[in-house]
């Protein structure tokens, strides 16, 4: 690798994703050594290290070692993780976890009874109970010494012992790397549930977000995909990414971003598939190595995601959110709903969440407390009957001192009696931006005006700067159930790229009626009609985006209409949605379509909203 200049305090890494040999040719026992060299003519010497790693081919525990960031400046909190997953037939014997953390950083607090070493100045854990099929996660936070500088590699190393098989059974490294001022670029990964589960879904949010005063281009994020999961490039991945058919094993996918302006964010939702259980067997730790880069910055932005396996799980835990974007002083409220999929009520639950700097609690649901100790907000429950669901929120207020660009990511666990150790998770991150959006919910077009937008039985809205340009719908017992929302991205270029949303009840079933704008245009008006319980016919008024001036000229325009079969067509719609009567006249050509919802009652379609933004 030709790296060309490093600028005093600047850092590159390398990452090499490679595939070890057959157990025929590498037996256990092996020492792989790889050897490395740096070279430059302007110093007076070469580097050479070599880097030796042993072979075992019959590993009883997975061991995934992680940081909280990546670069840190000095000063900067940093908290290691380790996870541990018991992949073996049976109990592990009293595992011992040491990890001997790098100069350059104080502890702060460490976890789960673990103790520092005086001796070896190691951090120590004895895990007690490890039993088969479960997962254990221990954890250090630090402070990095305001000493530390630019450049300098903080690297910490820690190693699992158990039984008295091989003298070192696991080990795990990790390093990060200095920078002399805060880094322009934020990254957050969200996993929307845990543990995952062999042959269903595992829904990721990988966040970007740029929080200085100046823009940063030629951003991209790289992912490389383990070999635990796979995903469609296009269907799988909003936005689409690179790869060939399939993104599967040792695949990197990667989406350029381009430029981020100061204080803008990026979202990529990946859903991805986790495979069979024979690959995947409870107690595996999935392990997604996320990259940002940009050419213009000092360093990249190196990440993992790790993400437990659990196969038979018996509770279910989600996380949102009440409004994403934010911005300073919004009320925001945390939803958390648990349901048991158990055949029996499950008893002693405690639900516990960490919410992020940044928020101010207002209020808390059904008597929930405050941990004082960890600042985590609990509530127990003493029994869940099978099949049933329960919902506890948290009311917070955005500080008034967060920036645009922030991050405030979320998370939340839930324990109880008959699991393992940790039951289920859920992760939300929502995004500040500096003043309110340009959109509202319109006044309902119907037969009935709700109180609040929550009547409709679909709703979804895009991000910023993404525009409708299709849609599609789904209706079942005079329900609907499914909505797809097909968008494009505003740019100076005209309109990029492709985004698809699915929301409802039930978001993955077949539509029944799907219509999309001719390239160039964006949906300006929706016409829908319902019958026999089903959506019978769809169309859309789509005008055309002026690149040039940014604007949509909505008077060149041409209808586009779906049916759900030919003894439909020609139908008389029942309702219409269009922002020509919400806005002045001189702003028709700055409005885009950019959030709906749709409700269905009574052999009608009764409700439909459009959200709106004018583009400033």
């Amino acid at each position: 690798w030709a790296l060309g200049t490093l600028a005093a305090g600047e850092s590159r890494t390398i990452t090499v994703n490679a595939v070890v040999l057959s157990p025929l040719d590498v037996p256990t026992g092996t020492l792989i050594n790889t050897p490395i060299r740096v070279t430059s003519p302007d110093i007076i010497d070469i580097v050479h290290v070599t880097k030796t790693v042993s072979v075992n081919n019959s590993p009883i525990p997975q061991f995934v070692m992680s940081a909280s960031k990546d670069p840190v400046i000095p000063g900067d909190n940093l908290v290691y993780q380790f996870n541990i997953g018991n992949i073996n037939a049976a109990a592990l014997s009293n595992p011992e976890l040491r990890a001997a953390l790098p100069t350059g950083v104080t502890v702060n607090s460490i976890s789960d009874g673990g103790i520092r070493d005086d001796a070896t100045g190691e951090i120590v854990w004895t895990i007690t109970n490890f039993a088969t099929d479960d997962t254990v996660r221990r954890e250090v936070s630090v402070s990095v010494n305001t000493s530390a500088l630019a450049g300098q590699i903080l690297t910490a190393r820690a190693e699992l012992r158990y039984g008295e098989e091989v003298a070192l059974n696991s080990n795990a490294g990790h390093s990060v790397t200095v920078v002399a001022s805060t880094f322009p670029l934020t990254l957050n990964i969200s996993a929307a549930h845990g543990p995952a589960v062999a042959n269903k879904r595992l829904p990721y949010d990988i966040i970007v977000s740029n929080i200085s005063a100046e823009p940063v281009n030629m951003v991209e994020i790289q992912l490389r995909v383990p070999p635990q999961l796979q995903f469609h490039p296009s269907v799988d991945a909003e936005p689409d990414t690179s790869c060939e058919s399939t993104c599967a094993d040792g695949a990197e996918a990667s989406w350029a971003l381009g430029t981020l302006t100061a204080g803008a964010s990026r979202t990529i939702t990946i859903n991805a598939t986790v495979l069979s259980p024979s690959d995947v067997p409870t107690g595996s730790l999935i392990n997604s190595l996320i990259r940002v880069t940009s050419p213009t910055v000092i360093d990249n932005i190196n990440e993992p995601k790790i993400v437990a396996v659990n196969n038979s799980p018996m509770s279910q835990l989600a996380m949102s959110a009440s409004k994403n974007p934010v911005i300073p002083g919004d009320n925001l409220v945390y939803q958390f709903d648990i349901s048991s999929i158990n055949a029996t009520p499950l008893s002693n639950l405690e639900l516990r969440t960490a919410l992020p700097a940044g928020v101010t609690v207002n209020s808390i649901s059904d008597d929930g407390t405050l941990d004082d100790a960890t600042g985590e907000i609990v509530w127990t429950v003493a029994s869940l009957a099978a099949d049933n669901t329960i919902q506890r929120e948290v009311s917070t207020t955005v500080d008034i001192g967060t920036i645009a660009g922030q991050i405030l990511a979320a998370r939340a666990e839930l324990r109880h009696d008959g699991g393992i150790t940790l039951d289920s998770s859920a992760e939300h991150a929502v995004t500040v931006v500096a003043s309110a959006l340009s959109a509202k919910w319109n006044s309902p077009i119907g037969i009935h005006v709700p109180g609040r937008e929550t009547y409709l039985e679909v709703q979804d809205s895009l991000p910023v700067n993404w525009v409708i340009t299709g849609l599609g719908f789904r209706a079942h017992e005079g329900v609907i159930t499914t909505m797809l929302i097909n968008a494009r991205e505003v740019t100076a270029t005209g309109l990029q790229g492709n985004m698809e949303k699915r929301s409802g009840s039930a978001p993955d079933n077949p539509l029944e009626v799907e219509a999309n704008c001719p390239s160039g245009s964006v949906v300006t008006a929706v016409a829908m009609r319902e019958a026999n319980d089903n959506i019978t016919n769809l169309r859309l008024r789509c005008s055309m985006f002026v690149a040039e001036t940014q604007q949509v000229n909505y008077w060149i325009f041409q209808y586009v209409q779906a049916v759900s079969s030919m003894a439909h067509s020609g139908a008389v719609y029942e309702i219409e949605f269009s922002f020509n009567n919400l806005v002045p006249f001189n702003d028709y050509g700055k409005v885009f379509l950019t959030g709906f919802g749709a409700r269905d009652k009574s052999d009608s379609m009764e409700n439909v909203w459009g959200q709106i933004r004018i583009l400033r």
